[in-house]
């Protein structure tokens, strides 16, 4: 494929790409916050689990407890949403691990 072809597929693909982003303003949106649970939608392009899963414990830690992942699902434009629970018994896990 010539140069000037890559170029202006490489701009449609970036602008597309940002647009993930910039619907929210960031990479990843908490879509449901309870003390008992958490459900936030990212962009697996752009953040990953790792940052996910503090996000989910700070949030549970507001209320004495720990986070546990239940379940990943894939949405379109492949938005990923996880689920989390906020239990004590996770809780009591972080603290024996971290001791």
């Amino acid at each position: 494929m010539p140069v000037f072809f890559r170029t202006p597929i490489a701009l449609c693909l970036a602008a597309l790409l940002a647009g993930c982003v910039a619907v929210w303003g960031q990479s990843y949106k908490v879509v449901y916050a309870q003390p008992d649970a958490a459900v936030i939608q990212y962009d697996p392009l752009f953040i990953n689990r790792d940052k996910m899963q503090a996000e989910a414990a700070a949030h549970c830690g507001k209320f004495g407890k720990g986070a546990e992942l239940q379940e990943t699902k894939m949405g379109k434009l492949g938005m990923a949403a996880d689920i989390y629970t906020c239990s004590e018994s996770a809780a009591v896990r972080i603290v024996e691990v971290e001791e």
